[in-house]
């Protein structure tokens, strides 16, 4: 039984088919995203984390570096280019520096 026994007419079946591939991807997304789970593993709420925050700061193992960043560094050359410094210049810099201590 197709669309014109039913009385449409070709164009309007047409128009209906159209209207159909457009809305169809849409009403999918929104299908698929209200089922989606929240993603609760990686949110923590403000105060929680300045709860944690300032139970380091007391203890003072803020300041302490973990284990796993313990070779962490900034170079000079990255830390001088936030400054407005080309990275010759920075480079210069350092080297003149380095020289005359």
């Amino acid at each position: 039984m197709g669309l014109e026994q039913l009385g449409l007419g070709e164009s309007a079946t047409s128009y209906l088919v159209w209207i159909i591939r457009a809305l169809l991807p849409v009403l999918l997304f929104l299908i698929w995203y209200a089922t989606q789970p929240p993603d609760s593993k990686n949110r923590y709420a403000r105060k929680q984390l300045l709860t944690v925050r300032e139970a380091l700061l007391a203890s003072g193992d803020a300041r302490k570096a973990p284990p796993e960043l313990k070779n962490l560094r900034l170079d000079a050359c990255e830390a001088t280019k936030a400054d407005g410094a080309s990275g010759r210049q920075a480079l210069r810099k350092r080297n003149s520096a380095a020289s005359t201590a």
